[in-house]
């Protein structure tokens, strides 16, 4: 039998009938399918908030529990580290790269410039992520996202360093 993901509320039927053997496999679907819900919500926040980020597989089949993007100039190491700061974790590198600081090869074959995979940030929801967890990361990273915006120059509180160490 095929093993795959149900990330569309309208197959969820189709895969407990499938299957009415086994009432767990409507539990696991509908755990998915609330990730799928959490990242959505969360892919939309970040774009109104920022209607210039790039989210990468959006519109694409893909994990219901993860979610990778960048802004453009908001380097990925300061997204890591001040999340980090925030007591949020999230990575600037595929899951397969851990402790790597170069931008990952993926999204290069996604299409991704150098500069829009050194923005890049990836977002993975765990089993017991919910609704508050997602709020507390948009706050952090919108606070991070309004210093860069407003370009806080050098020397003033909040001013940012972009990867390349010049201060922005």
């Amino acid at each position: 039998m095929p093993v795959g993901f149900v990330t569309n509320p309208n197959h969820v039927e189709h895969a407990v009938e499938d299957h009415p053997e086994r009432p767990e496999r409507l539990e696991a679907v509908l755990a998915l399918l609330e990730q799928c819900g959490l990242r959505d919500r969360l892919e939309r926040r970040l774009r109104a908030r920022a209607p210039e980020i790039k989210i990468y597989g959006a519109g694409a089949p893909r994990l219901p529990n993860t979610s990778c993007f960048g802004v453009p100039g908001l380097a990925a190491e300061i997204q890591v580290i001040a999340l980090d700061l925030a007591g949020i974790a999230v990575s600037a590198g595929a899951a397969c790269s851990s402790g790597k600081v170069a931008p990952y090869h993926v999204l290069g074959a996604m299409g991704a410039s150098e500069a829009e995979a050194g923005s890049a940030i990836r977002v993975s929801l765990g089993w017991d992520s919910g609704a508050a967890g997602i709020e507390r990361f948009l706050e952090a990273w919108s606070a991070l996202y309004s210093r860069s915006a407003r370009g806080t120059p050098a020397g003033e509180p909040g001013g940012l360093i972009s990867a390349g160490g010049t201060t922005k």
